[in-house]
């Protein structure tokens, strides 16, 4: 499985490399009724 993940985190120096990524998804939690999202990838290379 091929992915491009693109974010802007200041990241844009870096030195690009190749991975596979073996699983992804999102966690979401509630605190105070305010909703929070994480992304997760399992990868190697």
């Amino acid at each position: 499985m091929l992915a491009v993940i693109i974010g802007d985190i200041g990241t844009s120096d870096w030195t690009p490399v190749k991975v596979s990524v073996l699983d992804s998804g999102v966690y979401a939690s509630t605190y105070n009724e305010s909703k929070t999202y994480c992304l997760w990838v399992d990868y190697e290379y």
